[in-house]
């Protein structure tokens, strides 16, 4: 089975935000996890919206 960079990419947006709702669930919204989880989350997205915007 071969994935897709898009598909790679979802599955690990996807984590990401399941980490980061265990963080604030866990530690609060303002914890230093959470901030981290989120900046890390915001990457993932932003990598991701970049790559669709330039494929085409």
């Amino acid at each position: 089975m071969n994935i897709s960079y898009s598909e790679l990419m979802m599955m690990k947006i996807e984590e990401k935000r399941k980490e980061l709702v265990l963080s604030v669930q866990t530690e609060g919204f303002l914890s230093s996890n959470a901030i981290l989880k989120s900046q890390e989350l915001d990457q993932l997205i932003f990598e991701y919206q970049q790559n669709r915007l330039y494929k085409h």
